[in-house]
This record gives structure tokens, C-alpha cells and sequence, in this order.
């Protein structure tokens, strides 16, 4: 979307009061575009698998602002004492798998996800979108083997 400076500029002058040196950093990017949203609706918060010593605080949707303070006492805890303050099992970076980054996946899983955001979330609740994205070597072998077990 087009880029929106006087929308932006009071929330770029609070920023400066608080961190004077942004003041100087200039805007390399202005991305004005659509939310962050994660296969599962939860953020991706802590250190990344992949890199060892990079964090990450990301995937927010709707609730970056309300989150804030607390996600960034959280990082900042981990980061110094190199664990997780409190239990984050639900938000961890880690909990994401490699097979997750397939493009057909996450296009139908997010349109689903966006869908249920507001909704009631019910425990256990299990995705009708991009099943078998992920098999056992012996999912043909289990699958035949169930349909001939069936009455």
C-alpha cells in the first residue's frame, strides 16, 4: 500500500522522545501493508533454531501493541538469562518445523487461521486445512492397511 507519512509521523515523533538516536536513523523502508500472521495465530517469540544467538519477536497480527510490553520484558529476560523466563512452549520459534515453510501450506493454513482469529478458541481444536503436507515414509503402507482393517 502507498506509503501513509502523515498517519505515521506522530507515532515516529513519540519514538524519537523515547530513543533520541532514531532521529538520526533514518527510514531505510516504509512497508505499509498487511498484518504478520503465523500458521497457528500465535507469535514466533525467542531464539531461532537456525542462527544461535538470533531473536526474534515477529508474527503479532492484531495483538503486536497489546503484547508489547510484556513480550519485550520476556525477550529481554531470555536473552541475558539464556532461557525463557516463564513457559513461552506456546509462542517458541522452535515450535515451528521446517516443512511449515512449504508455500502451499502456509497459503492455505493462513487464510484458515485469519479466519478462526476471532472465534471461539476451543482446546484441541484441529485445522481442516493443508492435511498431509507431512507423511510417514509408511503412510501409503498404514493408509491401505486401515481401509483393508475396516469393516
Amino acid at each position: 500500500m502507498p506509503e501513509d507519512f502523515e498517519h505515521f509521523e506522530p507515532i515516529l515523533e513519540m519514538a524519537i522522545n523515547r530513543v533520541p538516536s532514531l532521529a538520526d536513523a533514518g527510514i531505510q523502508l516504509f512497508f505499509n501493508g498487511p498484518e504478520s500472521f503465523t500458521p497457528d495465530d500465535r507469535y514466533l517469540l525467542g531464539e531461532t533454531p537456525e542462527v544461535s544467538g538470533l531473536f526474534c519477536a515477529c508474527g503479532f497480527n492484531s495483538v503486536g501493541i497489546l503484547s508489547s510490553g510484556g513480550v519485550g520484558k520476556a525477550l529481554a529476560d531470555w536473552i541475558h538469562d539464556g532461557h525463557a523466563p516463564v513457559d513461552l512452549a506456546d509462542v517458541d520459534v522452535r515450535r515451528m518445523q521446517p516443512w511449515q515453510a512449504n508455500k502451499s501450506y502456509l497459503f492455505d493454513r493462513t487464510k484458515e487461521t485469519l479466519g478462526l482469529l476471532y472465534k471461539m478458541h476451543w482446546p484441541y481444536l484441529q485445522y481442516e486445512t493443508a492435511r498431509n503436507v507431512r507423511q510417514s515414509p509408511f503412510h501409503d503402507r498404514l493408509g491401505s492397511r486401515l481401509i483393508k482393517l475396516a469393516p
